[in-house]
């Protein structure tokens, strides 16, 4: 009897482990396939999305040997664990990471956490410490960071005591999100059905979300989007876009955000942005509520703050203010939302999170205009609101020069634009004309031009004049040159204002023609430019170019300069050697003189 006794404690001690653990996942698994729901669950396991032979497959490794399945076109991938447990309490999924990377075929869906969509309040924790989501190719319907409601839209409830931590109960800590040549026929979105992530890292190159054509002004809502979420809580979301087409780009939908930046660069189209959640900020009433019957007739959301910045090339519809509104007295003049939530708890639940979002700070800095302007959202980039900064650039266009081609006259122009652009484009911040002309759909240029001046005033060449006497050498004055930055509005061929001053300066290039560049023999040549600014007048020094063909100055001011140059004749000093010889012969014939005088003096003694 002892015997069986004993063993049965070794088998208890044995499982004992197993039942202490067994409402824990904090470790991958082997992905299942389930194919009657067309459910593939990866568990935490890296997998690989592709296609071979017309048929899409999910790759991985198992124990150190390569293991596939084959998937539908209607497939949902999760990268996490699927519905683990569903009964009990205090149920806990930890998983350090998870990797999804899709490089051809097509799924309907992927969302790189876990997926609980029932019985949430039995779970103390569903966590993933870092979501990778890769496509190199493909298609697919939707992507998702993390979502609950991943099924499609099931209406998730989240008890209000976890919602209000959702931060430790539902989440992932970074996203990292990398589309590169691939196809999304509707949504890419971070959160779903009230869950959270901290830090958003959003890469774009290439591809297409829900393409639409640029220029129809539509409100597409959450349909066709690039967003921070639904339903959900993000921290930061970072979006850095390349050569792509997206119908809209926003913080989402009853989303909550504390910072979004949008960084918008090479051929992109993109309809419609806005400066906060997607529905509009005043039609949102007409349009956002009967587009929204089946999700809730629910118009709200928040962002702390808001970045967008936007390159010359990037075509977009305009930027619209986002429902923004956190209070319960600012919620309560909209009948549909007060009605949804009118009791106090609720709203609060609904709107918590994010701090006089009302007046957020938005950020935007432009390189090309809005092209539609006659649309019935609101647009922000007329707003006159304390919180709202909006800053146009525009590439500057400046004479480049070459300094190895040879030129008949000086020829004035820049070799190096790097800096260009941003120390010119300071001279736009706060031009309201500029503000007004981008913000009606006008474009803007910005120029450097250079001239020749042909009849100089008296006291203009006086002053040069003056200031050349100050040194030593034969002086000439090469010419008179007009430099100018003119700001002008392209769309209305207008001028808006020549810039005269710059907070940095810039450099520019003179290159020169052969017979300046021959110097007379015995003289040096230093070249000066002379600016007359405002009646005053400043010597510029140059730096030379080690072939002697070109030479560089620096400004930060626009008015008349004199390319100048003095000659001064070079003083020729004894060299070391012929020194040295000197002092040689001097000491031998000392040396002489000494044994001729020391000679005599024996003699004579």
């Amino acid at each position: 009897m002892k015997k069986y006794f004993a063993g049965l404690v070794a088998f208890v001690i044995m499982l004992f482990p197993m039942m202490v653990n067994a409402s824990e996942i904090t470790k991958a698994s082997a992905p299942v396939w389930m194919e009657s729901e067309q459910y593939f669950i990866a568990n935490g396991t890296p997998i690989v999305i592709e296609e071979k032979d017309g048929v899409t497959y999910a790759l991985w490794e198992e124990e150190g040997e390569k293991k596939e399945q084959a998937i539908t076109a209607g497939t949902i991938v999760i990268g996490g664990v699927y519905n683990p447990f569903s009964e009990g309490e205090g149920h806990v999924i930890d998983l350090p990471e998870t990797s999804i990377t899709m490089n051809s075929g097509s799924v309907w869906f992927i969302s790189g956490g876990n997926a609980v969509d029932k019985n949430l309040s039995s779970y103390d924790k569903v966590h993933v410490g870092e979501v990778n989501i890769t496509m190199n190719g493909g298609k697919v319907y939707e992507i998702a960071g993390i979502s609950a409601a991943w099924e499609g839209y099931i209406n998730v409830s989240i008890p209000a005591d976890k919602y209000a931590n959702i931060k430790d109960f539902y989440s992932v800590d970074t996203v990292n999100l990398k589309l590169n040549d691939a196809t999304i026929t509707q949504r890419v979105y971070l959160t779903s059905s009230y869950t959270y992530v901290d830090v958003a890292n959003v890469d774009v190159a290439n591809t297409t979300i829900g393409k639409v054509g640029v220029g129809s002004g539509g409100v597409t809502f959450a349909y066709s989007s690039l967003s921070a979420g639904t339903n959900g809580k993000v921290g930061k979301f970072i979006v850095n876009i390349t050569d792509s087409n997206i119908a809209q780009l926003d913080a989402g939908l009853r989303a909550m955000v504390d910072e979004m930046e949008f960084n918008i660069k090479g051929n992109t189209e993109i309809g419609d942005i806005y400066a906060g959640s997607g529905y509009a900020y005043e039609s949102y009433s007409t349009s956002g509520t009967t587009a929204w019957t089946k999700y809730g007739w629910i118009p709200y959301g928040q962002v702390g703050k808001t970045i967008i910045n936007i390159d010359t090339d990037v075509k977009y519809n305009n930027i619209y203010k986002g429902f923004q509104y956190t209070d319960i007295d600012g919620v309560s003049e909209y009948d549909t939302f007060y009605e949804k939530f009118k009791d106090n708890a609720d709203v609060q639940k609904v709107a918590m999170g994010i701090e006089n979002a009302k007046n957020a700070p938005v950020i935007i800095t432009l390189g090309s205009s809005p092209l539609v302007t006659n649309s019935n959202n609101q647009s922000i980039l007329d707003s006159t609101a304390d919180y709202v900064k909006v800053t146009y650039i525009s590439k500057v266009d400046a004479p480049v020069v070459d300094t190895n081609t040879p030129v008949n006259v000086p020829t004035f122009g820049v070799n190096n634009t790097d800096s260009l652009d941003e120390a010119l484009n300071v001279a736009l911040e706060n031009n309201a004309e500029v503000n007004a002309a981008v913000a009606a759909g006008d474009n803007i240029s910005t120029s450097i031009e250079i001239s020749e001046i042909t009849e100089v005033s008296e006291d203009v060449t006086k002053l040069v004049l003056d200031k050349l006497a100050t040194i030593n050498g034969n002086a000439n004055v090469v010419g008179y040159y007009d430099i100018s930055v003119l700001i002008k509005n392209i769309t209305k061929d207008k001028d808006i204002a020549y810039v005269t001053e710059l907070t940095s300066p810039i450099e520019l290039t003179v290159v020169l023609p052969e017979e300046l560049q021959n110097v007379e023999e015995g003289y040096n040549r230093v070249y000066y430019m002379i600016r007359e600014h405002n009646g005053e007048v400043e010597l510029i020094s140059t730096n030379m170019a080690e072939d002697g063909k070109s030479l560089t100055f620096i400004t930060d001011k626009f008015s008349t300069y004199a390319l100048t140059y003095v000659d001064s004749k070079i003083v020729e000093n004894p060299s070391t050697s012929d020194n040295v010889i000197y002092y040689a012969v001097a000491g031998i014939i000392a040396l002489v003189g000494l044994a001729g005088t020391v000679i005599y003096l024996k003699k004579h003694n």
